[in-house]
């Protein structure tokens, strides 16, 4: 969604979120963040990205939870919001 090199946007992606959000979909995300806490990713995030756009029990940060993507126990975690155990997600870098 993010370039990280100058905290842009990438092509599409607000659109995307817009898009998404307009049909009713659940959007969340599940991010490797390092040891960022979470007010720290707003310095790398565009001024405009918005935290609310997404459903905040499925926002994952690897710094919160304690495991990171690839590994199951993250994805899991989404799972224990809610999510539907057959969920639809898109990756995107």
């Amino acid at each position: 969604l993010v370039r990280p090199s100058d905290r842009s946007w990438l092509p599409g992606a607000r659109d995307a979120i817009a898009a998404a959000r307009a049909a009713g979909l659940r959007l969340g995300i599940i991010s490797n963040t390092g040891d960022l806490a979470r007010d720290e990713l707003a310095s790398r995030l565009p001024r405009d990205f918005d935290w609310e756009a997404f459903d905040p029990d499925v926002i994952i940060l690897s710094s919160e939870v304690g495991s990171e993507k690839p590994s199951p126990e993250i994805f899991a975690k989404a799972l224990e919001t809610g999510v539907a155990p057959t969920i639809r997600a898109d990756w995107v870098m």
